[in-house]
């Protein structure tokens, strides 16, 4: 009795379906949005507001930055990297608006989400940043779910999430956060 030369079908089946899998690798786009850089999320009304979710960071500085840091205040926070081209253009822009911006009821925080200490320290002294910075040690997409960097939220004094942008809009997202800010202020002050 002579053998069948062929493979079995189920091995045949299988080379063509791992063919397939590694050709869509390489084939079909990055998950992801397809978002222009700056593109943000619509503005949340307040009443439909998630919560933004709790951390507590090693500070660049020393010490810690925390959920609870925030309290009662508007909040614009960065999540960046330094090696991210877009992030190493956006940070020093957020950091001149929020000078603009300093006032008792609003505070920024920038969150290197870099693996290397070092790395993240380096570009805030290349800068000369003195803001608050928290160290994610890469570990922030986990706890964000944002999609890529740079990503900035804005929160209201409540903790809860007002808008989302991703990417690095230019001069109309730093308007559309300085608008979001006034607007904040004017429905929450007396």
């Amino acid at each position: 009795m002579a053998s069948d030369p062929r493979p079995p079908r189920f091995l045949a089946v299988a080379g063509a379906l791992a063919t397939l899998g590694i050709a869509a690798i390489f084939l079909l786009p990055a998950p992801g949005p397809d978002l222009p850089p700056g593109a943000a999320t619509s503005a949340i009304p307040p009443g439909r507001r998630p919560s933004l979710p709790n951390f507590d960071l090693p500070a660049l500085a020393s010490g810690r930055v925390t959920k609870s840091d925030l309290a009662g205040r508007i909040a614009l926070i960065n999540v960046w990297a330094s090696w991210c081209g877009p992030c190493r253009e956006e940070l020093p822009a957020l950091d001149s608006l929020q000078r603009v911006l300093t006032a008792p009821d609003f505070a920024f925080l920038a969150l290197s989400d870099d693996v290397s200490e070092p790395a993240a320290r380096s570009f805030a002294a290349e800068h000369g940043f003195t803001f608050p910075i928290g160290l994610g040690g890469g570990g922030l997409k986990r706890r964000f779910r944002y999609w890529g960097l740079p990503t900035t939220l804005l929160v209201d004094a409540d903790g809860r999430l007002m808008r989302t942008w991703l990417g690095y809009g230019g001069p109309p997202q730093l308007d559309a956060i300085t608008a979001l800010i006034a607007e904040e202020r004017a429905r929450t002050r007396p």
